[in-house]
């Protein structure tokens, strides 16, 4: 969240009222009203790729060496049939330990 505007201090606090997120400044009390953001849902085998229209198929990722920075690695992904288009989900994702 940015700066309040009237403060100019990043010291918020949040409530969830169904579907609308009001956020309150702990410096001054100002509040901003805004909407939640929609959760995407997870894709899985047998989906339409949105480019296409093709089926996805789960695919085994390659084994291979991590590099220097690395903090995550997929272990599979959705492939589309028709385009080849991947999808990397976070179903999938592991951290490196």
């Amino acid at each position: 969240m940015r700066n309040c505007y009237k403060c100019l201090k990043n010291d918020w606090s949040f409530e969830k009222i169904e579907d609308i997120i009001r956020a309150t400044c702990n410096q001054c009390g100002y509040e901003v009203e805004f909407e939640a953001k929609k959760k995407k849902k997870q894709k899985k085998t047998g989906d339409k790729c949105k480019k296409c229209g093709g089926v996805l198929f789960y695919k085994k990722c390659a084994d291979r060496p991590f590099k220097k920075n690395q903090t995550y690695f997929y272990t599979g992904l959705y492939k589309c049939r028709e385009c080849g288009t991947t999808y990397l989900t976070d179903k999938f994702k592991q951290t490196v330990k």
